[in-house]
């Protein structure tokens, strides 16, 4: 039976995996929305969740091993360690929500360092230690570059924990 799954992919690497699985004969679904970048304040097409892509497949009838092994895949969202399809009114409602509204726009917020920005530690255990901002997790946290003990770690934090 035909289920949708959620998959991990690279960051900015969900049109590229969404072509190959639809090469390879399964349907895709990558919620998008307007986002306006600035300082040029253009409008472009971002997907909604970063890093994730929606894929209908039948379980029975194919493997998950061709999908998972494409360039760019990442691994199958587990719940509970188990492989568990999302549910169909999850993904109806994310795709009515997309076609009813897709001038929808998230600005960026300009607070917000930008990729590659040197940021601080305001508090915590990391208190006045500096780190690369890497990107945003989601609308709170972030995940930072930061070196210890000679090795780059990719840390998430709160936004509220930095400083510039």
């Amino acid at each position: 039976m035909l289920q949708w799954y959620l998959f991990r992919v690279r960051a900015r690497a969900e049109q590229t995996v969404s072509k190959q699985v639809e090469a390879m004969g399964y349907s895709t679904f990558l919620p998008q929305v307007l986002k306006r970048s600035r300082p040029h304040d253009t409008a472009i097409m971002s997907p909604l969740f970063p890093g994730y892509l929606f894929i209908r497949l039948d379980p029975y009838r194919a493997s998950f091993a061709p999908v998972l092994k494409l360039f760019g895949m990442i691994d199958i969202i587990r719940t509970t360690g188990e492989i568990r399809p999302v549910e169909l009114t999850l993904v109806v409602s994310l795709r009515r929500r997309c076609q009813a509204n897709p001038e929808l726009v998230l600005d960026s917020d300009p607070n917000v360092p930008k990729a590659g920005d040197a940021v601080r530690f305001s508090y915590g255990a990391f208190n006045q230690i500096e780190a690369l901002f890497h990107e945003m997790a989601d609308d709170r946290r972030c995940r930072l570059l930061i070196t210890l003990i000679n090795q780059e770690q990719l840390i998430e934090v709160p936004l509220t924990a930095l400083e510039r």
